[in-house]
């Protein structure tokens, strides 16, 4: 997508770091990862018996 945003094929042999550099997008690996953690963070605070909480802590 990124490469079709500059209009630049793998036969210009530019890296995919020099693309992402030109397009400023930011990685979506990198992006999920990030509000994995935030997530778990938030789980993790909860002190009531909310249902994220008995869900994550459950042993069947």
């Amino acid at each position: 997508m990124e490469r079709s945003m500059l209009n630049v094929t793998y036969r210009n042999r530019k890296a995919n770091t020099w693309v992402r550099d030109k397009t400023k997008l930011t990685d979506v690996i990198e992006k999920v990862r990030r509000r994995k953690w935030t997530c778990a963070g938030h789980v993790s605070r909860i002190r009531d018996n909310r249902w994220t909480l008995r869900v994550t802590t459950w042993k069947p």
